[in-house]
């Protein structure tokens, strides 16, 4: 169980990073979600919390029933252990199921991105939370040392298909909101060109020179970041998405961030 500790320990840094996109025309279903998913993701937000809380105290639980097992090796010693192993294999779905949930709202609630990715990922959740809810189904039959095992070694070959489906969307949500940070950016930009318009023909010039610059910058940052999403949509459509793609997406993200920064940096000097 200490690989999936990782990874459940994990999920909540990695899916508060912020990011990007490429345009696209929504559906008006997919509208009508975002709209209501506000209330929803602080719901989920606050038992998904609870029950992260929650699978730690049942994984000590769990570690000290191990131990009180090897030491003692009794019959009400290995039936603690099975007891505790099964409560946490349940709390660790739990876990899941709401991280799954939250992030499909997160991903609804994602603007700009290309529709077929954004509809194949949400998919691929809806894909996940089934296994899941199928599992935690199953964990209410087992009894006994056996069954708790082998729910284990189930776990372990349905586990890749929902990871990659988690950092599938969580890397097109991140994404999202980079491409956000640049969309204001853009906007705030042109903002001050129209205001620059209506000052004296010296001022303007030489503050128009400075938007030619940062508008060049702007142009290569929306170059990288359409470069990025037609790249990482590929994988996807190849199932590929894995914790490492996921992880090299966020790292080209933070450079384009960085780069945005100075461009923020910028426009400061020229207002």
């Amino acid at each position: 169980m200490t690989r999936f500790k990782q990874t459940v320990l994990s999920l909540l840094v990695l899916f508060s990073f912020g990011a990007f996109s490429v345009h696209a025309q929504e559906s008006e279903e997919l509208i009508r979600q975002q709209e209501s998913t506000v209330d929803q993701q602080q719901d989920i937000k606050k038992t998904y919390q609870a029950q992260l809380a929650a699978y730690r105290e049942d994984e000590k639980a769990y570690t000290l029933a191990s131990q009180g097992y090897e030491q003692l090796q009794t019959l009400s010693a290995l039936e603690k252990k099975v007891q505790t192993g099964k409560k946490l294999l349940q709390t660790r779905t739990d876990v899941l199921l709401s991280f799954v949930s939250l992030l499909k709202l997160q991903l609804i609630d994602t603007h700009g991105l290309p529709l077929d990715a954004k509809n194949l990922a949400l998919s691929d959740l809806d894909s996940a939370y089934a296994q899941l809810g199928e599992y935690q189904n199953q964990l209410q039959q087992v009894s006994d040392k056996t069954g708790v095992e082998g729910s284990v070694e189930y776990f372990s070959l349905i586990s890749p298909e929902i990871e990659s489906s988690i950092y599938q969307g969580m890397g097109l949500v991140a994404f999202g909101r980079m491409q956000s940070v640049h969309d204001k950016t853009k906007t705030l930009i042109d903002d001050l060109e129209t205001e620059f318009s209506t000052m004296d023909e010296t001022t303007a010039s030489q503050k128009q020179r400075g938007i030619d610059e940062i508008n060049s910058q702007m142009n290569g940052s929306k170059s990288n970041l359409d470069e990025m999403i037609i790249d990482f949509v590929e994988v996807m459509q190849n199932k590929k998405i894995t914790k490492s793609t996921y992880n090299s997406l966020l790292k080209d993200l933070s450079e384009s961030y960085s780069a945005i920064k100075r461009v923020h940096t910028q426009v400061e000097e020229l207002m």
